[in-house]
């Protein structure tokens, strides 16, 4: 049965392994997204020939790897191997890769953390990156904490970061201070660093934006008027983003598009599920079978309703709202990519009504 982690576990996870390359901030993260499950002897976690990229974390109790293949004389080789906690008070084992084809099976009761592989390597590869800059550059070491957070900065490549730091310009905000006006053509991305800004639309409040927060890249990525307005709440600063340097810099970076013929090969194989961001009314015409509708105006306040383990495909009808609708699930560290040409460029069948 799987359970949300328990508390007291950070400090644990903090010193251990891989994780202990992590700041505090992001083995809770990790946590947070991450299962507890509570195992019975012989329980399988993972069925032999499930692919998974999970990272296992062995709180108590004791788990079996078991692969079968094929050697070259074609007799068939079994591998056994061992997970447990050392004797110490608190200590914890870690499963960091199982193997294609294996097999893994709780032969005492245990409790198991399981933590999205993924996001792990993604963390170790951004520390790793980040290592050498920050000793040299005094700036970056700076801005490092906040844009830590912003999940879009988080997928880039280490030259284009630094690229995108050194084009990012700074703004001093006062309180009631607006930023976008709802209504106005869209010219820059913001990220703020300190201070804390609403969101309205409308006049309406529709959501609060801390530190790490970005803002402004949809009217940038489908060349529509800004759909809200944003107004600081407390003084602070941001960072700023021409709409050439966004281009430039982060547009390619996050938005992946697939063909309809990989798009579709993924689903067949459960590798991804598919994402129509188009409105109400046009889905109810006709949608992907299997689809489901999550339309880009409601899509920043209900993004944390999506499985974040899933591959999500993203579809509209030319492929323009669905890209930035794949950069705002990716900016929220969900992996997402967008239907290259859409509907309009879908060659199979299409489902009628809701």
């Amino acid at each position: 049965m799987a359970q949300r982690p328990e508390g007291g576990l950070i400090e644990r996870l903090s010193r251990l392994g891989v994780f202990a390359r992590l700041s505090r901030h992001e083995v809770a993260a990790l946590l947070a997204s991450g299962h507890l499950i509570r195992a019975e002897s012989g329980t399988q976690l993972i069925g032999q020939g499930e692919r998974s990229r999970d990272y296992l974390v062995v709180i108590e109790g004791e788990l079996e790897v078991r692969r079968e293949w094929l050697g070259a004389d074609g007799r068939q080789e079994v591998s056994l191997g061992r997970v447990r906690p050392g004797e110490g008070v608190g200590e914890m084992a870690v499963l960091s890769a199982v193997p294609r084809g294996a097999s893994v099976v709780a032969i005492r009761r245990s409790r198991v953390l399981r933590i999205d592989g993924d996001a792990i390597d993604e963390l170790l590869s951004w520390s790793g990156h980040l290592a050498e800059a920050l000793r040299e550059d005094a700036e970056m070491r700076r801005r490092v904490g906040t844009v830590r957070q912003a999940q879009a900065f988080r997928r880039l490549p280490l030259p284009t970061m630094q690229s995108a730091f050194e084009r990012m310009q700074p703004v001093e905000a006062e309180a009631g201070q607006v930023i976008v006006n709802e209504g106005e053509p869209g010219d820059s991305y913001y990220l703020i660093e300190t201070g804390r800004a609403e969101v309205r639309r409308g006049g309406l409040f529709v959501a609060e934006l801390a530190p790490g927060a970005t803002f402004g890249e949809e009217a940038l990525l489908t060349g529509t008027p800004r759909n809200a307005s944003v107004v600081m709440l407390r003084p602070g600063r941001l960072w700023r983003l021409s709409k050439s340097d966004f281009d430039d810099s982060l547009r390619a970076a996050l938005i992946e598009e697939v063909s309809a013929e990989n798009a579709a090969r993924m689903i067949a194989d459960g590798q991804g599920r598919w994402l129509d961001c188009r409105n109400d009314e046009e889905f109810r015409e006709a949608h992907i079978p299997g689809a489901q509708l999550l339309p880009l105006a409601r899509l920043r306040g209900e993004a944390v309703f999506l499985d974040p383990q899933q591959t999500y495909v993203v579809y509209c009808r030319t492929g323009l709202r669905s890209g930035c609708a794949a950069f705002l699930l990716r900016e929220r560290g969900l992996r997402a990519v967008s239907l290259a040409g859409g509907l309009c460029g879908w060659p199979y069948a299409l489902s009628d009504g809701a």
